[in-house]
């Protein structure tokens, strides 16, 4: 992977390369951002960098021993952790594997490298076995965070890290990578895309790959008749329930917060005949969904969509929240 290959990743190389031309690169640095910014293929680029025996402005050449061995997954001064086959979490004894690499020396250059991803997935005694490497940090090693939401590592991890915040794309940066990939989209589906994703372009380009767009759009009909009083409650839930909840519901506050700015503008929306105080109330219904959604508590999603739409009937008349009979 080539650095100028994702743009938006620009600012964090400058702040990489800074770092390194003033040897400030810590031991452990925390790769976080919202998901679909190519954070993986940040931190292996980094690693590869790091490990190069011949980089060219801290750039790895490609060609060496260590660019090949790394191509090709084999590299002795280099550990990928992550997920195993079956399993949302990373175990304890992963880490114990890490911790026995560490007291080694490296092999082939100067630097080792770990890549641990999705670094929020440790599981607890996970947590308590790198913080114990990470306050007695190996000498020329650099430990690589990443994750979607560090607000999850324990703080006395996230202390203990440097942590490179990714910048998100704008529409233009998203839109010559995906025509990179030989991705057109029209302007107005992008511009809903990249609201929807918050600018993740390797998100908008799985989702229109996967038609989600058509799918949204056909969920947001089906949330205009609910509003109206029509549509079968139990039918919706049951279409519903395959849609991505996280993209569904951020889909429909900003549908539902468009109807409520042409309200308070004084114009006539042709999709939502409620007044502004009833479109409040469906907004509070949307955000309290969300934040169920967002929670680590396991829910039942039939559950949860049926408790939202029943929310919604009732938002009409009575301002009521989503009850937590979803969450197991």
């Amino acid at each position: 992977m080539n650095q100028r290959q994702y743009s938006w990743h620009q600012t964090a190389w400058q702040q990489i390369h800074s770092m390194l031309n003033n040897q400030r690169m810590p031991h452990a640095l925390i790769i976080t951002g919202i998901t679909g910014l190519a954070k993986a293929d940040f931190a292996q680029q980094l690693a590869s960098n790091m490990l190069c025996l011949q980089p060219n402005n801290h750039q790895a050449c490609g060609q060496c021993h260590s660019c090949q061995l790394m191509k090709a997954a084999s590299h002795p001064d280099h550990l990928y952790i992550g997920l195993e086959e079956s399993s949302k979490v990373i175990k304890v004894d992963q880490i114990r594997q890490l911790k026995d690499k560490q007291s080694l020396t490296p092999n082939i250059g100067q630097w080792k490298t770990v890549i641990i991803h999705p670094a929020e997935a440790m599981n607890i005694n996970a947590s308590n076995s790198l913080l114990k490497l990470l306050e007695e940090p190996p000498a020329n090693t650099l430990i690589i965070l990443v994750s979607d939401s560090a607000s999850l590592l324990p703080i006395t991890i996230r202390s203990r890290c440097q942590t490179l915040q990714m910048t998100v794309a704008d529409i233009e940066q998203t839109r010559q990578w995906l025509l990179a990939q030989d991705i057109s989209i029209h302007d107005d589906d992008l511009a809903r895309l990249h609201a929807l994703t918050g600018g993740a372009p390797l998100q908008i380009k799985r989702m229109f790959e996967q038609g989600s767009l058509d799918s949204l759009s056909q969920a947001e009909r089906d949330f205009e008749q609910l509003l109206k009083g029509q549509g079968n409650v139990i039918q919706l839930a049951q279409d519903w329930q395959n849609l991505d909840l996280s993209l569904l519901f951020q889909q429909l506050q900003l549908w539902v917060g468009e109807q409520i700015k042409s309200t308070m503008l004084g114009k006539q929306s042709h999709s939502s005949s409620l007044p502004e105080q009833q479109l409040w109330r469906v907004l509070d219904c949307i955000n309290a969904t969300i934040k169920l959604i967002s929670s680590q508590n396991n829910f039942n999603k039939i559950l949860l969509i049926e408790d939202f739409m029943v929310s919604i009937v009732q938002s009409t008349s009575s301002h009521k929240m989503p009850s937590q009979r979803a969450v197991r």
